[in-house]
């Protein structure tokens, strides 16, 4: 249960970062399209590729 949990806690702490980061307005609307175009285009596709490499 525990390996589980500390596999699954990164993920977990960044969508917590992201959302308080979006509550509170941490960065601007600009720099909010710039970061889900960079996420969706690159940074989830690495991390889906080293999942299921894994």
């Amino acid at each position: 249960m525990w390996a589980i949990l500390l596999q699954t806690l990164p993920f977990f702490m960044l969508i917590a970062l992201g959302y308080g980061s979006g509550r509170t307005g941490f960065f601007s609307s600009e720099a909010t399209s710039y970061l889900t175009k960079f996420v969706f285009y690159f940074a989830l596709s690495a991390m889906l590729i080293r999942f299921s490499a894994n």
